[in-house]
C-alpha cells in the first residue's frame, strides 16, 4: 500500500464532474478519482475550513463510531473494478480490526476529518497513478502514459463548448 495525501478537488468546467486528486506522500504520482458534486462538497468544505454548528453526515458517522467504542485508524483504496476505485474504512474496536466498504469520496472525507492515513493499493497506483510532466520535459515511456491518460482524454473530447 502507498500512503497518499489529499492534494486537491477540482470541478471540470461547468459540468457535474469533479475529481479528487490524491498525491503520493513519498513520490511523484497522483491518483485522480472521479466523483459527483454531492460527494465532492464535504471534502471541499472541510479543505476550505468551513465548519457547521450541527454535525454533517461524516461528522455524525465519526461520532457514532467513537461512541460505540471504536475509532477510524485508516482508509484504503483497495481495488479497481471497471475503472471504479473501491474503498474501505478500517476501524479498531477493542484491538479488533473492523473493515467497512465505502465510496472513495466518503473514505477521503472521513480520513481528512479524523487525520488518519489514506492508503492506496500498489496495483491501483501502478495502473491509474500519473506523474505530471512539466512543459518541455520528456518521458521514457509515452505509450504507458498515453494508456493511463486515455480516460481523461476521452472525457475532455466528450465535452461540448457550451459546458464551459
Amino acid at each position: 500500500m502507498v500512503e497518499v495525501t489529499l492534494h486537491t478537488v477540482v470541478r471540470l468546467g461547468k459540468t457535474k464532474h469533479w475529481m479528487v486528486i490524491l498525491k503520493e506522500r513519498r513520490g511523484a504520482r497522483y491518483l485522480p478519482i472521479w466523483t459527483g458534486s454531492l460527494e465532492a462538497r464535504p471534502i471541499l468544505l472541510w479543505m476550505g475550513g468551513v465548519r457547521f454548528q450541527w454535525p454533517m453526515t461524516h461528522d455524525l458517522l465519526l461520532t457514532a463510531v467513537e461512541r460505540l467504542g471504536a475509532k477510524v485508524t485508516k482508509v484504503a483504496m483497495y481495488g479497481l473494478e471497471k475503472q471504479i476505485v473501491l474503498a474501505r474504512m478500517i476501524l479498531d474496536k477493542d484491538g479488533r480490526e473492523v473493515v467497512l466498504d465505502c465510496r472513495p469520496s466518503d473514505a477521503i472525507a472521513l480520513a481528512v476529518r479524523q487525520g488518519v492515513p489514506i492508503l492506496v493499493a500498489d496495483e491501483i497506483m501502478a495502473k491509474a497513478g500519473v506523474v505530471l510532466l512539466q512543459r518541455g520535459a520528456g518521458t521514457s515511456d509515452t505509450s504507458q502514459d498515453d494508456d493511463r491518460l486515455a480516460v481523461f482524454r476521452e472525457f475532455i473530447n466528450s465535452l461540448e463548448m457550451n459546458d464551459f
